[in-house]
């Protein structure tokens, strides 16, 4: 998906702003650091971004071509993006309203008799869209139908992640939970499993529409936030690891001001050419309402990429002028919206957290130092273990500064007791016994700071 998405990012950038909008867009898609992470680990989110991109150019192109075949396609192409995800469906229902809309206008001006004219056009537009979404969506339905399922069924989680994302329990601080597991259960059972009963009793465990919107308010909130929230993996881990996430300069706390501009300047544009609104609408909304996190954002940036290289284009447009007033005016709005998406996490403030590197140790250093060991290599073991507590959380170096530790903390640094105290072994049998004594005396005040 990765080169895809380039490509496509770039060509609806062009056809949005102008060609020089559309090599900006490229650069763009290239340095932004946690496109290429998502690409590098194989996770499904870098193909749902390249659909997305795919979604805008093939409706834009069917909104200029505005003939029977194309919008068929167009609904074929949206058939399928909806087998890969639900919500896609956005596309297939404002596609099909606006192919009614311009059937309408297209039959206003000779109504056959009995005045049905440009309501048969309205129908016939938006039947030719939806019949081009059924014929995507043509293998699932046979699916369904083989196994006794309703026909349009699509993911059966759809319920599971709206409590997940909205139950009372959800955090919707950057950094902290972002679902809600304890109440899944409570509310299952209480509604057995309807999704309208689920949604009242959700405002019901809120205590009312008020705290639930406030909710909603803070998670729209986090959604422009410039943390990349862990899900499974965590970008902030691996950037520390991986060279080229270093060096690649783009994170989402400059993309997104730089794509809010973007929209306030191509403000006309966004609202004519609407297919590319409603990817970011639909992200922000799918951020917002279900679960919010690094990779779910993906869609999100692709979206916003060409928004971006608009702005850009225009402020060099001025400085190339010598309007200095207007691209000065532009970089002091995206900076002051920079400001506001660089809130501090909440807790320890602690871009990794102590699962990921409780990960590291389980899936590498330990295991290659056993394996060291096995082999009759003890200084080449401690060194892992040397390296192991240099790549972790400052407390493991200056246990002090483990105060109040979580239940995860506390785990973490189990391990690592058993990692310094391995190492001060090693390395007293190396006849390196001024190292093995730091080590030693860090794995007794590491235990100390436990209790």
């Amino acid at each position: 998906a990765g080169v895809g998405t380039l490509v496509l990012v770039a060509a609806v950038a062009r056809r949005y702003f102008g060609a020089g909008a559309g090599v900006v867009a490229a650069v763009l898609a290239l340095l932004y650091a946690p496109l290429l992470f998502y690409e590098l680990v194989l996770l499904r989110a870098t193909l749902l971004a390249m659909v997305t991109a795919a979604l805008v150019l093939a409706w834009q192109e069917a909104i200029e071509r505005d003939r029977p075949g194309v919008w068929l396609m167009v609904g074929f192409v949206t058939g399928a993006a909806i087998l890969l995800k639900s919500v896609f469906l956005s596309f297939a229902v404002v596609g099909a309203v606006y192919a009614a809309v311009v059937g309408l206008r297209r039959n206003g001006g000779s109504p056959p008799a009995g005045g049905t004219g440009r309501a048969a056009g309205a129908v016939s537009a938006a039947g030719t869209v939806a019949a081009g979404v059924l014929l995507g969506m043509l293998p699932l339905i046979a699916r369904n139908v083989a196994v006794g399922a309703p026909p349009l069924a699509l993911a059966a989680p759809g319920l599971a992640n709206l409590i997940f994302g909205l139950g009372p329990g959800v955090n919707p601080l950057p950094g902290a939970s972002t679902y809600d597991f304890a109440s899944y259960g409570e509310i299952l059972g209480r509604t057995d499993g309807g999704l309208f009963a689920a949604g009242v009793e959700l405002l019901r465990m809120h205590g009312g529409p008020g705290p639930f919107l406030t909710m909603l308010a803070k998670k729209f909130i986090t959604v422009w936030h410039w943390y990349e929230i862990p899900n499974n993996l965590n970008f902030h881990y691996f950037e520390t690891r991986i060279g080229i996430l270093q060096v690649l300069p783009l994170r989402f706390i400059v993309l997104a001001p730089l794509a809010l501009v973007g929209m306030g300047l191509g403000w006309r544009a966004s609202v004519r050419r609407w297919p590319l609104s409603l990817a970011v609408l639909t992200a922000v909304a799918v951020l917002t309402v279900f679960a919010n996190n690094s990779r779910t954002r993906l869609p999100l940036v692709v979206a916003l990429i060409p928004f971006a290289a608009y702005a850009i284009t225009r402020m060099a447009g001025w400085v190339r002028t010598r309007q200095w007033w207007r691209a000065a005016a532009a970089v002091a709005v995206a900076a002051g919206l920079s400001l506001a998406m660089s809130g501090e996490l909440p807790g320890s403030g602690e871009r990794v957290r102590a699962s990921d590197h409780a990960l590291a140790l389980q899936a590498y250093y330990l295991p290659e130092a056993a394996a060291a060991e096995a082999a009759g290599e003890p200084e080449r073991a401690a060194e892992l273990f040397r390296e192991a507590v240099r790549q972790g959380p400052a407390w493991v170096r200056d246990p002090a500064g483990l105060s109040a530790p979580t239940s995860q903390e506390r785990a973490l640094a189990g391990l690592y007791v058993g990692i310094q105290s391995r190492c001060a072994v090693l390395l007293e049998g190396a006849g390196r016994s001024a190292e093995a004594a730091t080590h030693r005396d860090l794995a007794r005040r590491l235990q100390a700071a436990l209790r």
